[in-house]
């Protein structure tokens, strides 16, 4: 979990568990008290309505619990840079002034905290740095009290998409491809994100059953995947991909499991759990709860 030192708000009472995916476009979101979770999702009209939708959908369903919200691409930034060698407590402060080059908004209007990189002996420790606006955090966290909720936690759709990947060893990728949308590359070694990429120019692969297809676009989207595989062991010095987890809302995923473990002669297995049997979109949603029961 990130952005946690700056979650200030009174916390309330409620056995239920609520996680949200925000993004400019759309709320998904997710209560787990019981045993049946409950989904829901909302249109953002505006990106400047953002915060009020959020209010809208605690307004509608009477939702109340302990919230964890996963951020979209779109709502923060990230910088993967060396970690300065001075006391941890520090380290936050030091690296927000280290961007206040690469951003457009002033860095005391930013929210700015890190995770660190898996080293490896020949190079210095790095890590990712993530950065959001102080407003959205704030703004959140009130529109959150003002629902009776509690505000556990803010982190990002990836870092809350790799804590499914449960198994330290080995290299683990997670496909994660929403319909309409281009696949994400997730690759997770010893419980910590070590890489993500876009995959971009393959959203047919989540709209249409492969035997349909050209057969380039799979041969491209192997290559692309090879690539990555090649850069984590050359360039991260990791070991090998190991196995290759697919949430997917591609329409024929058996054919699509088969052709990935034909290609690179390795386990592939389907991600299931009740939130992609409900809708593969609200995924990013449902582990970030994940992520907060990590956290403790």
């Amino acid at each position: 979990m990130i952005f946690s030192k700056w979650i200030r708000f009174t916390k309330q009472a409620g056995r239920a568990r609520i996680g949200l995916h925000l993004s400019p476009q759309k709320i998904l979101a997710v209560k787990v008290e019981g045993d049946e979770p409950e989904f829901e999702q909302r249109s953002v009209p505006s990106a400047d309505k953002l915060i009020a939708t959020v209010s809208q959908l605690f307004s509608d369903t009477g939702w109340r619990g302990r919230v964890q919200v996963a951020l979209s691409a779109e709502l923060y930034q990230q910088f993967q840079m060396e970690k300065p060698k001075i006391p941890e407590e520090e380290v936050s402060a030091a690296l927000g002034w280290n961007i206040r080059d690469l951003v457009k908004e002033p860095v005391t209007e930013l929210v700015v905290d890190y995770y660190d990189l898996l080293q490896h002996a020949v190079s210095a420790p790095k890590v990712n740095l993530v950065c959001t606006r102080r407003s959205l955090v704030q703004e959140l966290g009130e529109a959150i009290a003002e629902a009776d909720c509690y505000l556990q936690g803010v982190t990002t759709w990836e870092l809350a998409l790799a804590d499914l990947i449960t198994e330290p060893e080995p290299v683990q990728v997670l496909l994660f491809q929403p319909a309409g949308a281009e696949p994400l590359l997730l690759a997770v070694h010893q419980h910590q994100l070590c890489f993500s990429r876009q995959l971009r120019g393959f959203s047919e692969l989540a709209n249409a059953p492969l035997g349909t297809l050209e057969p380039f676009i799979f041969d491209n989207f192997s290559l692309e995947l090879q690539r990555s595989f090649d850069f984590i062991v050359s360039q991260l010095k990791l070991p090998e991909t190991g196995k290759i987890y697919v949430a997917s809302a591609a329409p024929d995923l058996g054919a699509l499991v088969k052709k990935l473990h034909d290609v690179f002669d390795l386990p592939v297995t389907l991600l299931v759990n009740k939130a992609i049997t409900t809708g593969v979109e609200y995924l990013p949603a449902f582990a970030a709860l994940t992520e907060a029961e990590g956290a403790g």
